[in-house]
Formats: C-alpha cells, sequence, structure tokens
C-alpha cells in the first residue's frame, strides 16, 4: 500500500498531523508512506522515521502545480489523504492520481470547495484537531491509538552552558499579531523567573523576533539568549529545558511534540482545539470574554494575560519536575 499525507505547513499544524502519521505507520508498519509538504516547512519532517518520502512543493504557482502533478502522478499512490482541507491542498491531493482520496467533509473543511476534490469525506466527531487528524485514518481501519511524535531529534555540538541547568525557556515569538505578548511582559516574568525563583531563563526566538528577545535580556540580565535554530535543533534544545512558556504556535506543539511541559498562553484560538494535549501543561486565558478569531486585526487579548498568573503555572511545573 502507497499512501501520501498532504499538509503543506504550517509549522505548528504539521506538528498537530504527526500523531496520524505515526498511527498509520504503527497500523501498517509495511506500508510506503509519502508526505507533501512546503519548502518553508520541510526542514521539520527531515530524517522523519516513518516517512519513506518526503515532496516538497517548489512554489504555489502553477508550475508549481504542474511539477507537483508530474512527480506524484509517477508515484501510482494508492490513497491520498488530506490533513490542512485549503483549496490548493485539496487541489494537489486529486493531482496525486490517487483513487482513493480523503479529506474533510464540505462543512469540516476551512475551504469548503476543497471537500469537491475527494471521494472520502469524513466528517470528524472530536473536538481537538490532532484527534481530528486521527479521525481522517477511519477509512482505514484505524482508531483509538495513542499520540507519538517520533520526530528526528539532532544530535547538536557547542551547546550554551545554560541548557545543563535545565532552564526555564521562554519563547517570544506568536505567529500572529493577536497572539503576541509584548517584550516588556516576557522581561518582567524572565526576571521574576530568575531573581526571585533563582531558575536560569533562556529565550527563543525566530526569524524577526531577535530585537524582542534582545529586550527580554535587557529587562532580565540573568537570561540567556538561546542561538539560532531550525524546528528541529529548537526541539533538541526544549529536550534540555524543565518547562516553556509560550503563546500557541509552533514552538509551543512542538515543545509537547518532545516531552517539555508548557505554559500556553491562549487568547485567540480555542482551548479544546488547539491548545497543548498533553497532561503537564497549562493554559492560561485572558479575561473573558473569549472570542475565538486570531486573524481578527486590531484584536489582541492575549496581552491582557497577567505575568502572575504565568508564574504560579511556572511554580506548579517547577515543583511536579522536582526543581
Amino acid at each position: 500500500m502507497k499512501v501520501l499525507l498532504v499538509r503543506l505547513s504550517a509549522f505548528g499544524d504539521i506538528i498537530h498531523t504527526l500523531p496520524a502519521l505515526c498511527a498509520l505507520r504503527d497500523h501498517f508498519p509495511d506500508a510506503e508512506i509519502h508526505w507533501l509538504v512546503s519548502r518553508k516547512c520541510a526542514s521539520l519532517l527531515a530524517g522523519h522515521p516513518d516517512i519513506d518520502k518526503l515532496h516538497v512543493l517548489k512554489s504555489r504557482s502553477a508550475g508549481g502545480f504542474l511539477d507537483a502533478r508530474s512527480r506524484l502522478g509517477a508515484e501510482r499512490f494508492d490513497i491520498a489523504i488530506d490533513f490542512q482541507g485549503l483549496l490548493k491542498s485539496g487541489m494537489l491531493t486529486w493531482l496525486s492520481g490517487a483513487p482513493r482520496r480523503i479529506g474533510r467533509s464540505f462543512s469540516h473543511c476551512r475551504e469548503k470547495p476543497a471537500a469537491l476534490f475527494y471521494n472520502e469525506r469524513i466528517a470528524p466527531g472530536e473536538k481537538h484537531v490532532i484527534r481530528q487528524n486521527l479521525e481522517l485514518l477511519g477509512p482505514l481501519g484505524i482508531s483509538g491509538l495513542a499520540l507519538n511524535y517520533r520526530l528526528a531529534l539532532p544530535e547538536m555540538m557547542n551547546i550554551p552552558d545554560v541548557f545543563s541547568k535545565k532552564p526555564v525557556a521562554i519563547n517570544v515569538g506568536a505567529g500572529w499579531p493577536t497572539k503576541y505578548y509584548p517584550p516588556e511582559k516576557w522581561g518582567e516574568l524572565a526576571r521574576y523567573i530568575t531573581d526571585q525563583l533563582g531558575h536560569p531563563v533562556v529565550v527563543f526566538w525566530g526569524p524577526g523576533e531577535e530585537r524582542d528577545a534582545i529586550r527580554v535580556r535587557e529587562i532580565a540580565p540573568l537570561s540567556v539568549i538561546a542561538p539560532p535554530t531550525n524546528y528541529l535543533e529548537m526541539g533538541k534544545l526544549l529536550t534540555l529545558c524543565s518547562v516553556l512558556i509560550s503563546a500557541e504556535s509552533g514552538p509551543l506543539h512542538l515543545s509537547v511534540a518532545v516531552g517539555t511541559p508548557t505554559v500556553c498562553l491562549i487568547g485567540v484560538t480555542d482551548p479544546e482545539r488547539n491548545g497543548p494535549l498533553d497532561e503537564g501543561s497549562r493554559v492560561i486565558l485572558p479575561p473573558p470574554p473569549h472570542i475565538w478569531d486570531y486573524r481578527r486585526k486590531g484584536f489582541n487579548p492575549t496581552e491582557h494575560i497577567e505575568t502572575t498568573w504565568i508564574i504560579e503555572a511556572v511554580r506548579s511545573l517547577l515543583h511536579e519536575g522536582g526543581f
């Protein structure tokens, strides 16, 4: 059996799809499993033990789709599963030429016409997106498996000394303006953890976020700025941390995937759908009313989360971890 999984992006959404990949491999150990992904997110899946072949969409242009049709069609897939539910992902699922094309029903696709490209449509009953993704495996007789991620974390040289002390990690990025937490508040939080709790702090950042990381260190001079990393290198460093504090974003979900407890600041996405599923994490909400709309302009309830609420969650997780 030859299967194509389609999930092009984004960082956190791909992590949410990994349990479905692992469940597919566990149920069909001899299957040949391929994954179609965007160029931007391909490095996250590099070397994954359950992927036999990774296909990178070269561009979103007509030429990129024609190239994908040629390459995917040559593979002669038996099944293609679209985990994204967009017009572009639905079309690519159809262009794969697979006779069985599985995706969400019209009412559950982010872009409803995407369902036109499937011939097996699933209406998920679960609330959380990870479990919804697992439901797409139902037509293959797969259900009720444990959550696994199995990322291929690299060995790293010259890891900063702070990571030998199981630091609390802070991720200053957010992905969307509606999830942004101000660097001044991150700095206040980092200073309390280093000065009052006596625990080291390391500050993670991504492209375009280094200025915020520097601002945090200006406020909390004992904090350490993490080195630049790719996705898997960040995952490796997160395994060396005691807790990650982050807005609901890719690094937050990466931390869950590698088994590091999280404090999740979530203001514009439904925690029952997008929050951490592991039992070792805490979710911090802003004051009500809660409006789950991360695309709404001029709207950022996340910034109204008090640092004192975060500190209490961090205290609890450090205590549970024996620190």
